[in-house]
């Protein structure tokens, strides 16, 4: 069965709307502090931003526990190519609002794209 792009659309976005309304404050503010050494080591993750940076997490034997991005983030090509990728590792995906990947963001300008990855441990 397939849809109008208008429709399509439109269901996209009450997707939108669904899942960006899941993103708690608490959440957002255990993300934001991964910006910051002692929050990374006592929660035992970090944030990888940026397309390429998360692409190249997606081919490498690092554990991806979530990943966040933007509707327009999805919408592009290379957006959908990572999308793709990192389905085969099978992290939470949430799609957020603009404003809160840049509140997450250490960057001037956010890419909309962010993934949670846990260090690996070397004995």
């Amino acid at each position: 069965m397939s849809f109008p792009a208008d429709r399509a659309l439109l269901i996209l976005r009450w997707h939108l709307f669904i899942i960006g309304s899941m993103l708690t404050k608490r959440h957002l503010k255990e993300l934001r502090e991964l910006g910051r050494k002692k929050p990374r080591e006592k929660q035992g993750r970090f944030l990888v931003e940026g397309l390429r940076m998360v692409e190249e997490a997606a081919e490498s034997d690092f554990e991806i526990q979530e990943v966040l991005y933007t509707e327009t983030f999805a919408g592009g090509a290379a957006g959908r190519s990572v999308l793709d990728k990192l389905r085969r590792k099978n992290p939470v995906q949430t799609i957020i609002t603009e404003r809160d990947i840049e509140s997450i963001s250490d960057t001037v300008t956010a890419q909309g794209i962010v993934a949670v990855l846990t260090p690996r441990v070397f004995e």
